[in-house]
């Protein structure tokens, strides 16, 4: 609760200080579906068995140049990890953008934010001389990330920009458990982000 408390507070007040320059106009929508695995960032890209998930979100702008800018962005996510967990997530992210005259994109993220993790199978304790089911309420934890990413920028019209992306990230929860402190996490993305025009 202190995490999800503190991660509002961010936001808030980062968004309070942007309020007087045009950081809420013209937010885009993000929605991605990726591939979700444990292990260490970097190390690997997809393993197998698939293990889905979705993300939808948008961003705010602190700064946009000719060819670079700034972003707030917030998402919020699920996935489910066949034989380990399901997870719901909310978090924000630094990113600094490229553009190229061509379309070309390229971005990096510092994220930090909040999962919730429901098991995937029963859990049990010993009560009274035997052993009887837990009622699942899940647990929390404190996520952070790093992320780099591609995509290529589609002009629908003069009022809307589509912008497929790819985009890898890593991530490291903590405390997981009192037998593993950190666990890492990798991510990729495959999605896109719709803009919309002044």
């Amino acid at each position: 609760m202190k995490i999800t408390s503190f991660l509002l507070l961010f936001c808030l007040f980062g968004t309070f200080l942007q309020a007087q320059n045009d950081f809420f106009k013209n937010p885009p929508i993000t929605i991605s579906v990726y591939s979700h695995s444990i292990g260490l960032p970097f190390k690997s890209f997809v393993k197998l068995p698939l293990n889905i998930g979705v993300a939808i979100g948008t961003e705010f702008t602190y700064n946009k140049k000719e060819l670079s800018s700034t972003h707030q962005g917030v998402q919020i996510g699920w996935y489910h990890h066949e034989n380990l967990n399901t997870s719901l997530w909310i978090k924000t992210d630094f990113i600094q953008r490229f553009t190229a005259a061509s379309g070309l994109v390229g971005e990096v993220r510092l994220g930090a934010g909040y999962a919730h993790d429901f098991n995937a199978y029963e859990t049990f304790a010993l009560e009274n001389g035997s052993y009887q089911t837990i009622k699942q309420s899940g647990k929390g934890s404190f996520i952070s990330s790093i992320g780099i990413g591609g995509g290529y920028e589609l002009p629908i019209n003069d009022k809307y920009v589509l912008t497929p992306f790819v985009r890898y990230e890593g991530w490291f929860q903590l405390p997981y458990s009192k037998f593993q402190a950190v666990l890492p996490h990798t991510l990729l993305h495959l999605g896109t982000r719709l803009n919309f025009q002044k």
